[in-house]
């Protein structure tokens, strides 16, 4: 096995690039970041922290699948699309 690519669950592997840990770090900081519904995460959410649903089993890992959602997402169609088609 390779060394350097395990570490605790929840921290960054080893042999990570001065680049991946800065990345790894910002998203860190994102998602232990209280976002407010007017801040952007909306009605449909009622949480206010990423960490509301992805803490198992660290901070950063799933959801149970309770919370389970689809995102669909759709192009409406226009004039202008249409003469592209």
């Amino acid at each position: 096995m390779a060394p350097g690519i395990f570490a605790p669950l929840g921290d960054i592997m080893p042999r990570a690039t001065e680049a991946q840990r800065a990345e790894f770090a910002r998203g860190r900081e994102v998602a232990l970041r209280s976002v407010p519904i007017s801040g952007g995460l909306g009605p449909p959410f009622n949480a206010t922290t990423c960490l509301a649903c992805h803490e198992k089993p660290v901070a950063g890992g799933g959801a149970a699948h309770y919370r389970d959602f689809l995102i669909v997402a759709y192009r409406i169609r226009t004039a202008a699309t249409s003469r592209a088609a």
